[in-house]
């Protein structure tokens, strides 16, 4: 038990929490990148930002995975996709960020616990002896196909996405520029709508109670940057393109 709670109570108290910053993040952009505000403090280079806020998560899910006593076919098919979306995201993804960039610490310590608390309650499920019930037949399952599909199309997505807008600027260039081509003809955050596309999947493919909770933090941090990050192009450029939405195309 986390703080002498029981997890379920616990993960109900986070997705409540979850609720929280959503409503929040819809009025108060979180201060970075174009939304920064020096009113939040002094930051520090994105990349190692991004590398500390994300490495939680990679270490407790290989470590806990490691030290199971209930390592089924399963449960490490389910660790591996885990594993492999934040190997990217704390060995790679940070190192493709512009070296001027900063990110203010008091953000990235909210994320560290944010990933922390993420990570502990999935390996909780994902590393427990209750993921001894899923039969090996689950792998070939409707369910979990369609979730792998849903994930690991996500995180091309989400992939190309970051590859494009890392490349926009020339080298020597400063600034923001509008994103074109692929999913940018219809929503101005693919990189976002991809990462929830993605976490959906997860949460098919594994169907359990902190997946869940997992993707409504995910929705709840990005689906109101995306909105703030649509309205910032809005009136950035008046040359942008106004059929775009912002990760949803046609509605959002």
């Amino acid at each position: 038990p986390m703080f002498g709670l029981e997890d379920e109570t616990m993960m109900g108290i986070w997705a409540l929490i979850a609720g929280c910053v959503m409503v929040t993040l819809l009025f108060i952009p979180a201060p970075y990148g174009r939304h920064a505000s020096k009113a939040w403090g002094k930051g520090y280079d994105s990349r190692w930002s991004f590398f500390f806020m994300e490495i939680p998560a990679f270490l407790i899910m290989g470590i806990r995975f490691l030290l199971s006593e209930h390592k089924t076919a399963v449960s490490t098919v389910f660790c591996l996709l885990f594993e492999l979306h934040y190997f990217r995201r704390t060995f790679i993804y940070p190192f493709t960020l512009k070296g001027s960039a900063t990110y203010p610490i008091a953000v990235s310590l909210m994320a560290i616990v944010f990933n922390f608390c993420n990570g502990y309650f999935l390996t909780q499920y994902l590393t427990g002896a209750n993921v001894e019930s899923y039969p090996v037949t689950w792998l070939v399952s409707p369910q979990f196909l369609i979730g792998l599909c849903l994930f690991l199309g996500g995180m091309a997505g989400n992939r190309w996405a970051d590859h494009v807008m890392a490349n926009l600027r020339k080298p020597g260039e400063t600034g923001y520029k509008i994103p074109y081509g692929g999913l940018f003809r219809w929503i101005s955050c693919p990189n976002y709508a991809c990462e929830m596309v993605e976490w959906l999947g997860f949460c098919l493919l594994t169907c359990t109670p902190p997946a869940w909770v997992f993707l409504a933090w995910t929705i709840a941090n990005l689906a109101p940057r995306a909105v703030s990050h649509h309205k910032w192009y809005k009136a950035t450029f008046p040359e942008y393109p106004k059929n775009r939405k912002a990760f949803i195309p046609y509605l959002l």
